[in-house]
């Protein structure tokens, strides 16, 4: 199986909430292939949804990256666009990866992305582009969505935890001082006494406090507290 197969069935498999069954009526799809695994996803391009599926969609469009549209005067937009292309760019991060490529590393910080980026931030769009597949392709059966995927899943929320260190290092103290004194000088340029106040307290925390990051005891107790359980990363 070559790199791009691999690729559209991983998608595929990251939507299985949406179609416990009849997955194949998605991966079916009378759309182009535009090789996902490709590493520029270009620019960041708004689709207009048909009629029967804008709602699924933010103000009716959704959002998808020029290199998965394939050029025709013959076709809308919609039906032009390689959506499971789109949808391995939005979760393997492509734009985010291709900027670093070319800039550097953002190492998470969303405000070191170019503002263009933030729109991939604004909303769900790849489960919002899962539930376009999932009536697209009942459509295409003439079967109504619950009777080929089942019905929709419920809502859920997923607690987890990025355990990055249990104890305040030096280099830790160094790095949030530093991120913490020019967060406070933004803020003091921006005009927001209240938030500079706040991160320069930060700062002389993490830089003068006897700080201890062994928490996890406490986060535990307050969990079982409310009957939740979470994932520790």
């Amino acid at each position: 199986m070559d790199a791009n197969a691999i690729g559209r069935s991983w998608v595929i498999a990251c939507g299985r909430r949406y179609w416990p069954r009849g997955a194949e009526a998605v991966a079916a799809l009378p759309m182009p292939s535009a090789q996902p695994a490709d590493g520029d996803p270009g620019e960041m391009v708004e689709i207009a949804l048909p009629d029967w599926a804008s709602d699924l969609g933010v103000d009716g469009t959704l959002l998808a990256f020029s290199s998965a549209v394939a050029p025709s005067e013959e076709a809308e937009a919609w039906q032009r666009c390689d959506w499971i292309a789109v949808v391995w760019h939005m979760l393997a991060g492509s734009a985010e990866r291709e900027h670093e490529a070319r800039h550097g590393p953002v190492l998470s910080y969303a405000f070191r992305l170019p503002r263009t980026h933030h729109r991939l931030f604004d909303s769900a769009w790849a489960n919002r582009t899962f539930l376009f597949l999932r009536r697209w392709a009942a459509r295409e059966r003439g079967l109504p969505e619950e009777a080929l995927f089942g019905p929709l899943p419920a809502a859920s929320i997923v607690l987890t935890h990025d355990v990055d260190a249990i104890g305040l290092t030096p280099e830790i103290r160094a790095k949030q001082t530093a991120f913490q004194l020019a967060n406070g000088a933004h803020a003091a340029l921006r005009g927001e006494p209240a938030t500079m106040g706040a991160r320069l307290r930060d700062a002389a925390r993490f830089a003068f406090s006897a700080g201890d990051f062994r928490t996890l005891g406490k986060i535990r107790e307050m969990e079982q507290a409310a009957g939740l359980r979470s994932i520790l990363h």
